[in-house]
């Protein structure tokens, strides 16, 4: 039977696998380059708020005007040319799915053992 403790040993051994891995260090890379550059910073910062905007009114029940959907649509396209942007949005596609595979794994690993079908529902 497994202790605690060898599950925390092995948690914090896959976390170092995890970091060590090529997806890990292209997403760090890429989330340091971003927080380097100012311009894409502002450009998802503008684009995260003007969402907001757009979710509060959609909750809301208040009309989306034409200007609100054109500001959106111009910040979605100055975020889509802007390289470093688009660089980030791949390498965290990679590392979700690393994250995703891992998960997976753990759940089938686990789900016999707990009775049941993976969390994920996965087969």
């Amino acid at each position: 039977m497994s202790t605690t403790e060898q599950i925390e040993q092995a948690a914090t051994e896959l976390g170092r696998l995890i970091a060590d891995h090529p997806h890990a260090k292209a997403m760090a890379d890429a989330q340091a380059q971003l927080e380097a550059d100012p311009e894409a910073r502002q450009l998802i910062t503008d684009l995260n708020r003007q969402a907001q905007v757009l979710g509060e009114k959609q909750q809301n029940q208040q009309p989306i005007e034409v200007e609100d959907k054109k500001k959106m649509e111009a910040i979605q396209n100055q975020v889509a040319a802007n390289p470093l942007i688009g660089r980030l949005q791949v390498v965290q596609m990679d590392y979700l799915d690393l994250m995703r595979r891992a998960n997976q794994a753990i759940d089938q690993a686990s789900g016999d053992a707990v009775g049941g079908p993976p969390a994920n529902g996965a087969d």
